[in-house]
């Protein structure tokens, strides 16, 4: 199961300020999590929460929204945000790109600050960094008009090539110096990076740049971001074969695990097989590689009258995209290949999914 999927069950109660993104749908109704409506500003890893328990102190009158995907650091956060007495901040468990792609709708930010992200200094570390072409077309897509991105960072090399992705893009002009970049920070400006970073000497770079021009995420963002362009959360997938697998037994010996798809963004691989306790039915633990963005799973296949059902296991919390609906169609198609059974009955798959896969579903739902 996805690793954030089992640290949820530490996640506080759902009265508290601190979400996980896996219990969150896509594009959730801010206002009334907040229970008021308001300006959101909201920065993307925000580790002890000291700037952004300073940044809502001093902007009551806006929403602020940290995420942080070390749980450790959130706990932090939390209790700075509680002693401070803070009312208008909320904490999400998650990594940044995905939150922004999911949790946001086009221009709906005023505020999207990143402080210090791991640099990857290493060329051939360079792919790993946070801030790439389609980070920077999904920062243009959700900010404002005249809403504002902010990046501080220690790293030159990072810097040099977050200024060349955000000028490349019209609908982002410079909002500090002549180009949106400068050496410094403002007044006031601190966090335990930057504390830690000067007192090394090191000099502290900046960008700011402010969306001043309508933008149109582009649809390839979505082979990265795959709930990108999702306006709401797609029905957890299922599959309904026509016919009956008595000896589960025989179908997990034939089952090779491995990778079964491999494409230049898209990697679905079965990883383990088990019987279910009873003898009926069979789990099969999966892993979906679709972008940046990577998930495990159980798939489940259970028999009943004249047909076998394979879903998602009730228990996985996971972001449904079309990869997931790709990897239970794949699976699916390796037991109807092993049981020899020629019919799919019904399907929510999608019709995309389905041609993908070389479906004709009479039954689509």
């Amino acid at each position: 199961m996805n690793d954030m999927a089992l640290e949820a069950c530490d996640m506080p109660s759902s009265n508290d300020i601190l979400l996980a993104e896996l219990e969150l749908p896509v594009r959730p109704k801010w206002r009334m999590l907040f229970r008021r409506d308001a300006p959101i500003e909201l920065e993307i890893g925000i580790g002890n929460g000291e700037f952004i328990a300073a940044m809502a102190s001093m902007r009551p009158e806006h929403n602020f929204i940290g995420v942080e995907y070390a749980l450790h650091y959130l706990r932090k956060a939390r209790n700075r945000v509680v002693a401070c007495g803070l009312t208008n901040v909320l904490l999400i468990h998650g990594e940044g790109g995905t939150c922004l792609s999911k949790l946001f709708s086009p221009s709906s930010l005023s505020s999207i600050y990143l402080n210090f992200p791991d640099p990857w200094e290493k060329p051939r570390h360079y792919k790993r960094r946070l801030v790439d072409e389609p980070f920077v077309c999904l920062v243009a897509s959700r900010l404002c008009i005249n809403g504002t991105f902010m990046m501080v960072t220690d790293s030159h090399s990072y810097a040099m090539s977050a200024l060349e992705l955000a000028s490349s893009i019209n609908a982002l002009s410079p909002a500090v110096g002549s180009n949106g970049f400068c050496v410094g920070v403002p007044d006031g400006f601190a966090t335990k990076y930057y504390r830690k970073w000067t007192a090394h000497g090191r000099q502290i770079y900046m960008l700011r740049f402010a969306k001043t021009g309508y933008y149109e995420l582009p649809e390839w963002v979505s082979q990265h971001y795959p709930l990108a362009h999702l306006e709401e959360s797609l029905p957890m997938p299922h599959v309904i074969i026509g016919g009956q697998i008595n000896d589960w037994n025989i179908i997990a010996s034939s089952i090779e695990v491995g990778v079964w798809v491999q494409q230049p963004m898209l990697v679905i691989k079965c990883e383990e097989v088990f019987i279910e306790r009873d003898g009926n039915g069979l789990l099969l633990s999966m892993l979906c590689v679709e972008g940046k963005m990577q998930q495990r799973f159980i798939v489940r296949a259970l028999s009943r009258v004249g047909e076998t059902v394979v879903q998602i296991h009730p228990a996985c919390r996971l972001n449904v995209t079309r990869g997931i609906q790709q990897s239970l169609g794949v699976a699916a198609q390796v037991l109807m290949r092993i049981a020899n059974l020629k019919q799919v009955k019904r399907s929510n798959l999608g019709n995309a999914v389905h041609r993908w896969l070389g479906w004709d579903v009479g039954g689509t739902e």
